[in-house]
């Protein structure tokens, strides 16, 4: 069976969905009966170079970012001509959405759909965006054969706003969260926020659950790593650094780095306003560390109740509600409960089920 993923979030600095796509691909490529063939626009990040120079699957690179609209566009141009040179069983969009008509006609054409956020919170996306997206998504929809989803709240979502989506064969393939590599490291005690920096994902309230924790009284680092999205986030987080010493960002950071932070890290703090998955959870839970998130249904959906969760409201006292678990100190989840959750999403468990669903359609 011969696979064509558009994996355009790979190429360069890639965060959630490219990252995704990456564990998929990998696991996707070991198996000797597929043959996996990898669009990108351009080999920049260290993941994508890999798989290029060390993997089984077939890099097909465009050659320039596609970061922006019109680019995008031309982007696609070159996806259609490769279904046609490849000729897949499947074409794979892991992107949420192709912004045109897509067609394979040698195959199957399936779909990723991730979260409904441009639609649920458009204040985080800009003016353009999110009608870019629901135009896209619900072309995408119309066009594809199966669409699969990384958790059960995100096929709900999707339902909600595109009700063609239930006519769609569809299957949770969840995420492969492959295992943090043991590093030999002296376990520090502050906390650790991993993700990107944006309103959606909460940041604006660990900074401000911080600055009141220090105000009173506390003694712990707070670190971040991540990209920033946002000018106000950005501005916020250097007013707090010039006013806090315990805050430290670092920026966008390599792999060998994110697993030095979980591993010293003494907590793993996650107070997202909106999350399709939430794997920096998964991956703190590897180590071992005790995590406080806010209580989204996802996050129930992904690790019940082995982590610890604030009551979150989207009002002015979620910082309260998260300084006040901040003060208190999150409890170690049980070590069987949380092997039992991370196994759940290892690359053996969930990488045959998605081999086998796909020789089924």
């Amino acid at each position: 069976m011969k696979l064509l993923i558009d994996a355009r979030n790979l190429g360069s600095k890639p965060s959630g969905i490219g990252i995704y796509a990456y564990n998929w691909i990998k696991a996707l490529a070991k198996d000797d009966n597929l043959k996996v063939h990898v669009i990108v626009d351009v080999i920049e990040s260290a993941q994508i170079k890999g798989l290029d120079s060390n993997s089984k699957a077939t890099v097909h690179c465009y050659g320039r970012t596609s970061n922006k609209s019109a680019n995008v566009f031309q982007y696609f141009k070159y996806v259609k001509r490769l279904i046609h040179e490849v000729q897949p069983d499947i074409f794979w969009e892991v992107n949420n959405l192709a912004p045109v008509r897509i067609k394979n006609p040698y195959g199957k054409y399936i779909v990723t759909i991730h979260d409904m956020f441009p639609i649920t919170m458009p204040e985080c996306f800009g003016k353009i965006y999110p009608y870019y997206f629901k135009h896209g998504v619900a072309k995408t929809i119309k066009c594809v054969d199966a669409i699969l989803y990384d958790s059960y709240y995100s096929q709900k979502e999707t339902e909600r706003f595109f009700p063609l989506a239930k006519k769609k064969e569809s299957f949770i393939s969840y995420i492969i969260i492959p295992p943090i590599p043991e590093m030999d490291v002296e376990e520090k005690d502050y906390f650790l926020y991993i993700g990107n920096l944006e309103k959606r994902k909460g940041t604006d309230i660990l900074l401000d659950a911080y600055e009141l924790y220090v105000e009173r009284g506390g003694t712990r680092e707070l670190v971040l790593a991540g990209k920033i999205r946002e000018n106000d986030i950005e501005a916020r987080l250097r007013e707090l650094e010039k006013k806090l010493p315990g805050i430290k960002y670092l920026g966008y950071i390599d792999d060998e780095t994110r697993t030095r932070l979980y591993r010293e890290c003494g907590c793993f703090v996650f107070p997202s306003r909106a999350e399709g998955f939430g794997m920096p959870i998964i991956e703190a839970m590897q180590c071992g560390k005790p995590v406080i998130a806010s209580d989204l249904e996802i996050f129930e959906e992904l690790v019940g109740q082995t982590i610890d969760m604030f009551e979150y409201q989207n009002d002015s006292n979620d910082s309260e509600r998260l300084l006040q678990k901040m003060i208190d100190g999150a409890a170690t989840s049980d070590e069987s409960d949380t092997k039992q959750v991370v196994d759940k999403y290892s690359e053996k468990n969930l990488g045959n089920k998605l081999i086998e669903y796909l020789g089924e359609i």
